[in-house]
């Protein structure tokens, strides 16, 4: 797989390039938006990492990019400060996800094994009317007011129906497969050293990208999410898996610092049995982790 790295900043980018590497990916890196088409046109990327900063208009700037990658299957993933703000823009503009800085080496791990599974699963010829879980999402986000508010299903129920399902006797013979959410990145770092050992973790930083990677596939065994999360909180996102995966949402613990709004208390008391509390000691959260499993 090929990556353009459009950043201004050399740390950032020898980060970036450094994690390609250790995948083994080919990448090529511009600190200019001047330089950015011109890269593209040179060698069109399977994925395309971009300072959401680098240009004074950045939804132009994407504009341009889809129109200089002209119709190729390209993922467009923007790098965004912290908050919000940025975060929304860059959705509405059409890319297909958010590196938060810092950045977090989990979630740039786990954005690049995206663009990966979406390469391969990319069929030669796809269908005229075949249409892709983010540009639904966008779609959605166009013709929704109330997606603003972020407390709408991000992913179609039928997709994540198809990409989840319940352990099988042969789920013994692989690695079991858990979804971690958080917005804090030390918070994913830790919960990878914790489970890593005896699971394969996969993290997302919002609840968003948590039904997208649902979506996408293969499908988790367990699912661990923090209540307080920005834009789509962890009470919706239980909602959205109770609806659409009723397997994976019994099989999902549900983190807390205490601090939580009226609607988040009464959800965890409703959720007593599958609460944890942070900070949280390893090897209790491993034991909650395999009986979610057995459950």
């Amino acid at each position: 797989m090929h990556t353009l790295i459009a950043h201004p900043f050399p740390i950032i980018r020898r980060v970036l390039e450094d994690a390609l590497a250790g995948r083994g990916h080919t990448f090529d890196s511009v600190d200019r938006a001047a330089d950015l088409l011109e890269a593209v046109r040179r060698r069109p990327p399977q994925l395309v990492l971009l300072d959401w900063g680098l240009a004074r208009d950045p939804v132009a700037l994407c504009a341009k990019l889809r129109a200089a990658l002209d119709g190729a299957p390209t993922q467009l993933v923007a790098i965004v400060r912290r908050g919000d703000e940025e975060r929304e823009a860059s959705q509405d503009a059409g890319v297909d996800g958010c590196l938060p800085l810092p950045l977090d080496p989990a979630a740039i791990d786990a954005r690049i094994a995206m663009a990966e599974r979406a390469a391969r699963a990319r069929p030669a010829s796809p269908p005229p009317t075949e249409i892709s879980t983010a540009r639904a999402i966008r779609a959605r986000r166009r013709t929704d007011p109330l997606y603003a508010f972020r407390r709408a299903s991000a992913t179609p129920a039928a997709a994540i129906a198809v990409a989840v399902a319940a352990p099988t006797p042969a789920a013994a013979a692989r690695r079991t497969r858990v979804l971690a959410i958080d917005d804090q990145p030390l918070i994913l770092v830790t919960l990878r050293r914790i489970l890593g050992r005896e699971h394969e973790v996969v993290t997302a930083t919002s609840a968003e990208e948590a039904l997208a990677l649902l979506a996408a596939g293969p499908p988790f065994d367990a699912a661990i999410c923090d209540v307080s999360l920005p834009g789509m909180d962890g009470v919706d996102f239980y909602r959205e898996l109770t609806r659409a995966a009723p397997a994976l949402a019994e099989r999902t613990l549900f983190l807390t610092g205490g601090a939580c709004n009226p609607r988040a208390r009464a959800f965890l008391e409703e959720m007593r049995g599958r609460r944890v509390d942070k900070p949280f000691h390893p090897d209790d959260l491993r034991a909650r982790i395999r009986e979610r499993l057995d459950a």
